[in-house]
């Protein structure tokens, strides 16, 4: 009896102390991130038989089994990863949304005051100081365009090297899970689970989740598979993968994430990334600068395009005064086509190459060109913004404002290539005048009202608005396609044919020293045609200074004699040409034939005549709007009457006239940031079914673009603290269920203390028996 109430004690003294044990362990680990609350099972031990019955022999430790929840820990490494995710991509775009300041800083207020300084060149258009003022704030908004868009390559250059140590911790915990897998997998066989390291590892499995969103599979060794992006492999039993950056087949200054095994390097899609700190960080990659970038190229590109076109409508202050040049760098040579690393055609020199056309039509977006398969003449083309949507392209098309020429015999089937129309245009931007001389102030035309005229209609201002095609001339050269091929007639006048020809794409149409290019970017369908002027031609017949005016030249319209220290006039008309002595016999000069307003009634009916008496066409002058004709426009002040005319013709003294300088001041309020008028369909619409867009004007252009971050910003800081809640709610659900509560320990270590105790007294009372069986056996 008295070994049975030993063995009885004994067993009960070990198990509550096997529980007081568990208890402190849990007390020890209540803030270990990761422990789960274990517990020690006891279950009774199994009966002795005696022919009196069973006597029971006390009780046992059974297992440690360890509180935990598959379900909760599954929801918690999920919201997990979508919280580290939104949080990655919130940090930067917060350093993105700096990139775009606002106020005096922001660069809508620098394009304001560069175009607001050509207010002080209208009204002193030979000021060199005011021309200083607009070169300068030109530079300054050069500079800020440059140093946002170095920012944004900072910023991507900090997006790379964050991957990097993301990356390098992935592979880390990887490996760590691999070893913890091995121990666990030795234990497989005993029956009993290795708790701590079941904690350790899904610990470990949390912290990969907060990386990269992993799914896991538990194997029946008691090891865990670890997948990623659509089900790859990282971890298998006892083995972890390694992942890998590599740079963009495209932009190498982009990265994309690989997956390493065997050593072959497989491509993980960045749609599956769902989560985890990658996630977040390609989406900002991939999406945020990207688009940030093309606004800021966008609104770069197109008022570079423009101001550059308006000044090559004026005269600058050189001498002699010439046709104005491009103030800002040309936007079409930081067009980019960039090669795929996969092409069998050169990457040196890629086949493909962008000409900017209209920088008004450009889009903020990139675009994919691809071989045709089933046509090695085209191409196809693919919006970022609508990469499902195919458009098919020829060598010449031109498509949002930039023309696409390729050579199909050098493309490979296989070949692509990313098109970055605007991307770099606002790194590219530099002011390219350094002498104040270089700014076209000057209109080439200016208008004048005839003496005599009854009305109180005057000149307010003459300038170009667009390119003149063809300049002012109603009698002219011009060539009509007669065939659907290229074939065409060479008509003068309009009407009489005297040359045939066939168009080749890559040559110019040549006639009698004439030479057409620049237009004609397809063959043209039948019926199309082209003009070029015929420019108004003095030609002296003699050594006494008698001339001959030939419109066209060849064709005697008028005869006289050159005075000296005068003008050539015709119809009463400067023609601005003056000779310091007698020019010789032979001699010819060309000048534009002055073009005249006639206003036929007091309501404001007008002809347009060039030259003067030939009606050209015909409006209805409407107080308030200028008369456009063929490129050029005309404001007035007052109110014409009938019979009043003015005059259009060109300009002599360049240095007091600002026609020029007040159309590039206009530039203010002209929408020439993201007109889409593409209308390929012919229904009035869009290439994207949608209305044909106006534009914005260049501050309006910045606002969008603010706006734009803006609502990217505030997008993923809601996206981030609704993850985060959930995340936080997922680890309380779990904790609940899964941690240490302090004063439930408290109360079972009481609870088991005593019956320690009480197992103690056990011993101490079989002890006692023991003692009186000894004294009795000795007595």
């Amino acid at each position: 009896m008295a070994s049975g109430i030993f063995g009885i004690g004994t067993r009960a003294l070990l198990a509550n102390q096997s529980v007081l044990d568990t208890i402190s362990h849990n007390i020890s680990n209540a803030n270990t991130e990761g422990y789960s609350r274990q517990e020690v099972k006891l279950a009774t031990e199994g009966g002795r038989y005696t022919g009196a019955g069973f006597y029971g022999r006390g009780v046992r430790v059974s297992t440690v089994d360890r509180t935990t929840d598959p379900y909760l820990v599954k929801q918690m490494n999920m919201a997990t990863a979508v919280s580290t995710a939104d949080s990655a991509r919130l940090d930067k775009l917060k350093q993105l949304e700096k990139v775009f300041a606002t106020g005096e800083n922001g660069l809508g207020f620098a394009a304001s005051q560069m175009l607001n300084a050509f207010v002080d060149v209208a009204n002193q258009p030979q000021d060199t100081a005011a021309r200083q003022v607009v070169l300068a704030r030109a530079e300054d908004y050069a500079t800020r365009m440059r140093t946002a868009a170095t920012q944004l390559n900072e910023l991507q250059a900090g997006v790379t090297s964050d991957l990097g140590t993301t990356v390098a911790t992935v592979n880390s915990i990887a490996k760590s899970i691999a070893q913890i897998n091995d121990q666990i997998a030795k234990y497989n066989g005993t029956g009993q689970s290795p708790n701590d390291l079941l904690d350790q590892r899904d610990q470990l499995i949390n912290d990969l989740n907060e990386q990269i969103q992993v799914t896991t599979i538990a194997a029946d060794d008691g090891t865990m598979g670890v997948f990623i992006g659509g089900g790859q492999r990282l971890v298998l039993g006892n083995e972890a993968e390694t992942l890998t950056l590599k740079p963009d087949e495209y932009d190498s200054a982009q990265s994309r994430l690989y997956l390493t095994s065997n050593g072959n390097d497989l491509l993980i899609n960045d749609r599956f990334l769902s989560g985890g700190a990658i996630s977040g960080l390609m989406r900002v990659q991939n999406e945020d600068i990207p688009a940030a970038r093309n606004l800021l190229g966008q609104m770069a590109a197109s008022l570079s395009w423009r101001i550059n076109q308006q000044q090559s409508f004026g005269l600058d202050l050189r001498n002699p005064p010439q046709a104005g040049a491009n103030l800002f760098t040309d936007p079409s040579q930081s067009m980019q086509v960039l090669p795929s690393s996969k092409n069998t055609s050169s990457l040196s020199t890629p086949p493909v190459s962008l000409t900017l056309i209209d920088g008004r039509q450009l889009r903020a977006e990139d675009y994919m060109l691809k071989a045709d398969p089933t046509n090695p003449s085209t191409m196809l083309l693919t919006r970022s913004s609508d990469p499902s949507t195919s458009i098919t392209v020829s060598d010449g098309s031109v498509i949002d404002g930039f023309r696409i020429n390729f050579n199909a015999a050098l493309v490979g089937s296989q070949d692509s290539f990313k098109l970055r129309p605007v991307g770099e245009a606002a790194l590219a931007m530099e002011v390219k005048i350094s002498l104040t001389n270089g700014i076209a102030a000057a209109s080439p035309f200016v208008a004048t009202a005839t003496p005599g005229n009854k009305g109180s209609a005057s000149v307010s201002q003459m300038s170009v608005s667009s390119t003149p095609s063809p300049a002012m001339a109603p009698t002219q050269l011009q060539v009509v396609f007669t065939s659907n091929a290229g074939d065409y007639n060479i008509e003068f006048p309009p009407g009489t044919p005297i040359s045939t020809g066939v168009l080749n794409p890559t040559q110019p149409i040549t006639y009698n020293g004439f030479q057409i290019t620049g237009a004609l970017n397809r063959v043209p369908a039948l019926g199309e045609t082209f003009g070029q002027p015929a420019p108004l031609q003095v030609t002296f017949t003699d050594n006494l200074g008698n001339y001959q005016l030939e419109f066209p030249p060849g064709n005697a319209i008028a005869t006289g004699t050159w005075q000296s220290g005068h003008s050539i006039s015709y119809e009463g008309f400067d023609l601005g040409i003056r000779f310091a002595s007698t020019p010789a016999a032979g001699t010819q000069q060309s000048v534009a034939a002055p073009l005249q307003v006639n206003f036929t009634s007091d309501n404001g009916h007008y002809d347009l005549e060039y030259p003067p008496g030939t009606p050209v066409a015909s409006g209805q002058w409407v107080q308030g709007q200028p008369i456009a004709y063929n490129g050029f426009e005309l404001s007035l002040n007052g109110v014409p009457r009938n019979g009043d005319k003015l005059t259009v013709q060109q300009t002599q003294y360049v240095s007091t006239n600002n026609g020029n300088a007040l159309a590039l001041l206009d530039l203010r309020d002209e929408d020439l940031v993201g007109r889409v008028i593409a209308d390929a369909n012919q229904d009035g619409l869009d290439d994207n079914g949608l209305p044909p867009s106006r534009g914005a004007n260049i501050t309006d252009a910045y606002s969008q673009i603010i706006g734009s971050i803006g609502v990217r910003v505030q997008g993923a800081q809601t996206s981030a603290n609704i993850s985060q809640t959930i995340a936080s709610n997922a680890k309380e659900t779990l904790t609940a269920r899964t941690g240490v509560n302090l004063d439930e320990e408290a109360a079972r270590m009481i609870q088991y203390q005593q019956a320690y105790q009480a197992a103690a007294k056990v011993l101490q009372i079989a002890q006692s028996i023991f003692d009186t069986l000894l004294q009795t056996a000795r007595g």
